[in-house]
């Protein structure tokens, strides 16, 4: 049977969850989200490819790369500001939203933290580019620059440590 010309979804939809499955790890942002997401850059990527600089699947590949990438960023700042102290809340119609109770949880954590803690969790969620992240380290990596960062500051070997576990239980609170 000859090949067609058109890219067919089947063929690339074990590539689209295998990259969602990816970033879902990595950033803990819904798996259909992600999906949803994943199948608009397919899309996107059939009307955009030119077959003269390289094969459909490598394309879509970096395309899956660089916007899961950026729609994760994107979330990760959205869920920031909706935790952090200064962003508003929804309204009150939205309040049974399990994102607005994982955003009141997290404030009311974020607040019993120590300076370093609040501090780090900053960080964390705004900018782990300045902790020498780029989005593609597991979470062994991300806890050691989050370690280097607190004893950078100039906190004790028990402090660092007791910040480290109760970021871990915050996020371990969310997901459960």
């Amino acid at each position: 049977m000859p090949k067609c010309e058109t890219p067919q979804y089947e063929d690339y939809r074990k590539l689209i969850a295998f990259q969602a499955r990816s970033f879902n790890r990595l950033y803990a942002v819904e798996l259909d989200e992600l999906m949803c997401e994943g199948n608009l850059i397919f899309v996107q990527a059939c009307q955009k490819y030119n077959s003269a600089r390289s094969s459909f699947s490598t394309f879509l590949y970096r395309c899956l790369q660089n916007r899961l990438q950026s729609f994760c960023t994107t979330q990760r700042r959205q869920m920031f500001f909706m935790y952090s102290a200064d962003g508003e809340m929804p309204e009150a119609e939205c309040r049974d939203d399990i994102r607005v109770k994982n955003a009141v949880f997290i404030r009311q954590s974020i607040a019993q933290l120590p300076a370093a803690g609040k501090r780090s969790m900053r960080l964390l969620m705004t900018t782990p580019a300045a902790l020498g992240l780029d989005g593609s380290e597991g979470p062994k990596a991300t806890r050691g620059a989050l370690k280097r960062h607190i004893l950078s500051q100039g906190e004790t070997w028990a402090a660092t440590w007791q910040t480290l576990r109760e970021i871990r239980n915050i996020f371990q609170e969310v997901r459960a």
